[in-house]
């Protein structure tokens, strides 16, 4: 099992850095195509809210990536210290 960890400032100028690591980390693993892309935009979007919500758009705050190679499957865990949301308050967006 292998584990790769990153902090990145929050600066959205670090995504591609977060989305260059996540797809070479996903080839290693038994994802298809189809899910490496699947992995690549939910991570992208994850640290995205992160940035705009959790920390306001400050640009200097880190913000930890941790990815596990298994066996079966790839674990990806991120972490920040910023506001939190109480889940109660959010409401789905019209598409």
């Amino acid at each position: 099992m292998d584990t790769i960890e990153i902090t990145i400032p929050s600066h959205p100028k670090y995504l591609k850095v977060v989305r260059c690591g996540v797809e070479r980390l996903c080839q290693l693993s038994p994802l298809t195509k189809e899910g490496v892309a699947g992995v690549i935009q939910a991570v992208n979007e994850a640290v995205t809210n992160i940035i705009r919500h959790a920390y306001e758009n400050a640009p200097d705050k880190p913000i930890s990536l941790r990815c596990r190679l298994l066996p079966d499957a790839l674990e990806i865990v991120l972490h920040d210290s910023g506001k939190s949301t109480d889940p109660e308050n959010l409401r789905s967006r019209e598409l």
